[in-house]
C-alpha cells in the first residue's frame, strides 16, 4: 500500500509542470455555455422590465402626471440583443464545435450593443424616455422632470457576462466534442446488416452441407433393399 502511495507524487512530477496545469485549469463545457448564455440573457430580459426612469409630466390641464419609463421603452437596443444572446446560446446546444466561430461573436457583440444601450440611457435619458412619455400621455413634446434609476448601471453586468461568454466559447469550443448520435446510427443499420448476411449465410451453409452417401446412412440401404437393389452398387448409368 505504502509503494502505490509514494509512487503518485512521482507520476505527477512526470508528468510535467504543464500537464499538470492543463489538467487543474477549469474548461468551459458546452452545457455550462448554453446554461450561462440563457441565463445572462434572461437576466438581462428581466432588467429592461424594470422602471429604468421617472417621470413627472405636466398635462394639459396644468396638473403633472407620473410616468415609468421600462427598459425595453427606453432602450429597445438592450432587448434585441438580449434576444440575440439567447438564439446564439441555442446555437451552441445544437450544433457542431465549428459553430463557436458564428456564436462567440454574436454572443460578444450582443453585451457590447446592449452595454452600448444602458450607457445611451444614462448619457440621455430625455431623448430615450420622450417616446413613451408622449405615448402614456398623449402629448407629444410636453417638459418633463426626469430621474434615473440604478437599472441601467445593472444591466451592464449581464452585458459583460454575455461578452466575456462569448470569448470564451472562441477559445474552449476547440476541445468540445461533437455528438456521436448520428454516428451511432449510422453504425445501427451495418450492424443489423451484418447480422442479416450472417444468418443467410449460416441457412445456405445448412442448404448445401453435403449430403452422406447412402451407404453410410441405414435408412437408405433399407430403402435400396426395399426396393431390390444392391446398395453396395455404384450409382446406375
Amino acid at each position: 500500500m505504502s509503494g502505490a502511495v509514494d509512487a503518485a507524487p512521482g507520476e505527477d512530477a512526470a508528468r510535467g509542470p504543464g500537464e499538470r496545469g492543463a489538467r487543474s485549469r477549469p474548461r468551459l463545457t458546452r452545457r455550462s455555455a448554453v446554461l450561462a448564455g440563457l441565463v445572462l440573457a434572461g437576466a438581462l430580459l428581466l432588467l429592461t422590465r424594470a422602471p429604468w426612469m421617472h417621470a413627472r409630466v405636466s398635462d394639459l390641464v396644468g396638473g403633472t402626471t407620473a410616468v415609468d419609463v421600462s427598459g425595453a421603452e427606453a432602450a429597445p437596443l438592450v432587448v434585441a440583443a438580449a434576444l440575440v444572446a439567447l438564439a446564439a446560446s441555442a446555437v451552441v446546444a445544437i450544433s457542431s464545435r465549428a459553430v463557436r466561430f458564428v456564436s462567440g461573436p454574436l454572443l460578444v457583440a450582443a453585451g457590447i450593443a446592449a452595454a452600448f444601450g444602458a450607457l445611451a440611457v444614462r448619457t440621455d435619458p430625455e431623448g430615450h424616455a420622450r417616446s413613451a412619455i408622449a405615448e402614456a400621455t398623449g402629448v407629444s413634446g410636453a417638459e418633463a422632470e426626469l430621474s434615473g434609476t440604478l437599472w441601467p448601471l445593472l444591466a451592464l453586468l449581464p452585458c459583460a457576462g454575455l461578452a466575456l461568454l462569448g470569448a470564451m466559447v472562441l477559445v474552449a469550443g476547440r476541445t468540445w466534442v461533437g455528438s456521436t448520435r448520428y454516428a451511432r446510427e449510422g453504425t445501427a443499420p451495418a450492424a443489423g446488416a451484418s447480422a442479416v448476411q450472417g444468418s443467410v449465410a449460416d441457412e445456405g451453409a445448412v442448404a448445401t452441407a453435403p449430403v452422406p452417401p447412402a451407404s453410410e446412412d441405414p435408412a437408405a440401404l433399407w430403402d435400396a433393399l426395399s426396393r431390390g437393389e444392391d446398395p453396395t452398387a455404384g450409382p446406375r448409368r
